[in-house]
């Protein structure tokens, strides 16, 4: 709820939901793509269960009874696929996962897996550089490690980081997350350190300077083009 407050300030239009089914994910993600038809910047931001298998990711709905690699690949959303959603020409796209966690699947998929190794016990996959231009992808995490989670009603060290620096002004991405890794690996003692992939070709900001006056002049106003979804 946080962030997707923090997107709207910032002047996009937000499409969230909170434990998500399967098919309420589906959903989700189909209007968000509509919506992010003409859109020149997209944001999705996920925050949850997130599991590697065969060095593909999945993000987990809320009611997925998982016993097979077949279960995961028809119920679960797999990170290709947001990815191809979001794919269009002369736009930047950034996906934000909280969703390194350990794989309480772990062993109901290596029984189905064609190698046990192929079942990551925690945490994500690196995404390779086959992406779209103008894609940033940012991990809670470095592939294969678990995120910590935050106490009871609070948010992750991950997402409270994000929160204290995304509204920054006049601040690229980069900078945006090169701040909150700062911030994750000082505050986990050295435990967790944030990774991101990104193939964007210059500077994009979450927050331009003019973006911050527009929607201090029109407070609750969105930008037609600037689309984000935020699932957990």
């Amino acid at each position: 709820k946080g962030v997707s407050a923090s997107l709207k300030r910032l002047g996009f239009q937000v499409i969230d939901g909170y434990d998500l089914s399967a098919s309420d994910m589906r959903e989700k993600l189909g209007q968000f793509a509509a919506a992010a038809a003409d859109a020149k910047a997209s944001v999705v931001y996920y925050a949850g269960h997130g599991v590697s298998v065969e060095e593909e990711n999945f993000l987990i709905p809320v009611d997925l009874a998982l016993k097979s690699h077949a279960d995961l690949k028809i119920n679960a959303q797999s990170l290709s696929n947001v990815l191809d959603l979001m794919r269009r020409d002369d736009a930047v796209n950034v996906v934000i996962l909280d969703a390194c966690r350990d794989n309480p699947f772990a062993a109901e998929l290596q029984r189905t897996a064609r190698t046990r190794s192929a079942v990551a016990e925690r945490g994500l996959s690196r995404v390779e550089t086959s992406l779209a231009k103008g894609t940033l992808i940012a991990f809670a995490t470095d592939p294969k490690s678990t995120a910590l989670d935050g106490k009871p009603g609070e948010n992750s060290p991950f997402t409270r980081a994000l929160l204290k620096h995304m509204e920054e002004p006049g601040v690229s991405i980069d900078t945006v997350m090169n701040r909150v890794r700062a911030d994750v690996w000082e505050e986990t003692r050295q435990k967790q350190m944030p990774w991101v992939n990104t193939s964007i070709i210059g500077e994009f900001m979450l927050n331009p300077a003019a973006t911050r006056t527009q929607v201090a002049a029109l407070p609750g106003a969105a930008s037609p083009d600037r689309k984000s979804t935020r699932l957990n």
